[in-house]
């Protein structure tokens, strides 16, 4: 999706969702639910630096048992 000012970029599953309490986690670096050594955690952290550094905004919100869903909002800039 586009506005004027904004491109909107909205990614959705079914999946199992996140947990409530790891919600406020998920961009903390090193943060991962796996079992040590398969995984690091800072696929989401890097993601969320790129898109902060580009002044757009990272959201998530998560159901268990429903899915999540993933909105990233970037600025446009006029050529």
């Amino acid at each position: 999706m586009k506005t004027d000012k904004n491109a909107i970029i909205k990614i959705t599953d079914s999946g199992c969702g996140i947990n409530k309490g790891h919600l406020p986690k998920v961009t903390d670096p090193f943060f991962t639910t796996k079992d040590p050594g398969k995984g690091t955690g800072l696929g989401l952290t890097i993601t969320y630096r790129i898109i902060k550094d580009h002044n757009g905004q990272f959201k998530i919100g998560s159901k268990q048992n429903i899915g999540t869903t993933v909105t990233i909002i970037l600025p446009l800039k006029k050529a």
